[in-house]
């Protein structure tokens, strides 16, 4: 299957279900289609228009032009991470009221982010050359986990990042975006104080959603 188009990527973004058994495979092994949902839904978050997508105008000259200067900012773009900027640039143009923009493009002084806990992560078999780190941030009421590591082993599949609890329960977030980083958003669900394990996983390109069973960086969120 194709990727998404941003049409669809949007209506995902913003109501959080599929429309087809194909686009549900399609989401659990493409990474480039679900960093892109993933940061539509949290677009739709911050302006608090989560669930039925608005019917998507063309944004203002001053919209497109902050996103002119988003992708001119990152020297080594890839298209598919231009084409969810502009597709996520489409939806904050068609918001309603002007506000919303301003807040989420026009000032990020507003939207500082604020530590809440943090996790060191190892190697669960032991010490490897795979390290990283875990921050959960709140964003204007939303939050977010930071994730960042380094000396992961090549794969030909996809490092996925999850929530766990004691008994195994598990929440997945989303994948490592390219260069082993990510920051991806937590449902208002989740009570971290349960869910407080951060575990990535290596995942292969299979069209399973479910863990792996390898996990490769592992850490407990604390205040």
């Amino acid at each position: 299957m194709q990727h998404l188009s941003h049409d669809r990527l949007v209506a995902v973004g913003f109501d959080g279900t599929t429309g087809s058994a194909a686009e549900a495979e399609h989401l659990a092994g493409c990474a480039d289609c679900r960093v892109a949902v993933e940061e539509i839904a949290a677009v739709a978050g911050l302006s608090g228009t989560s669930g039925t997508p608005p019917e998507l105008a063309d944004p203002p000259p001053a919209v497109w032009a902050a996103v002119d200067e988003q992708v001119r900012a990152d020297r080594r773009p890839t298209r598919r991470r231009v084409g969810g900027w502009l597709a996520a640039a489409a939806v904050i143009g068609a918001l309603a009221g002007a506000g919303a923009t301003a807040v989420v493009l026009s000032d990020p002084a507003a939207q500082e982010p604020q530590t809440v806990a943090a996790a060191t992560l190892a190697a669960p078999a032991g010490p490897g050359p795979q390290s990283g780190s875990a921050e959960l941030v709140t964003v204007a009421g939303r939050r977010f986990l930071r994730v960042d590591t380094q000396g992961l082993a090549p794969t030909t599949g996809y490092f996925e990042v999850w929530l766990l609890d004691a008994s195994g329960r598990m929440y997945a977030l989303g994948a490592l975006s390219p260069g082993s980083r990510a920051e991806l958003a937590v449902p208002d669900g989740v009570v971290i104080d349960e869910f407080n394990v951060v575990d990535i996983s290596a995942q292969a390109h299979n069209g399973d959603p479910r863990h792996s069973s390898v996990s490769v960086l592992r850490g407990t969120l604390n205040d």
